[in-house]
């Protein structure tokens, strides 16, 4: 399932060094590197918009599973580009 990424209407510079299509392309190759299920609930919340009660019924998961799923799934994205992207940091 592949997934279009719309980037934000105005180009946003973030940490003085990234646009809105760059911190887009950075989410996406992340994205796609998630366990499946991480990748499936992500999509479903963050992407589509589902609350994770639905979600959790759709994947057949308990609400809490399907929240820890959405969980790592945001914190192994938020790491991944932290670490390729360490300047970020400064401005969070």
């Amino acid at each position: 399932m592949e997934e279009q990424f719309e980037p934000p209407p105005e180009s946003v510079v973030v940490g003085g060094e990234l646009d809105s299509q760059a911190l887009t392309d950075l989410v996406q190759r992340e994205y796609r590197r998630l366990p499946n299920r991480q990748r499936e609930v992500f999509d479903l919340a963050d992407l589509q918009g589902f609350p994770l009660t639905e979600i959790a019924e759709m994947l057949q998961l308990s609400p809490i599973t399907a929240r820890v799923h959405l969980h790592r799934a945001r914190a192994a994205i938020r790491s991944r580009i932290l670490e390729s992207r360490p300047a970020l940091v400064e401005d969070l």
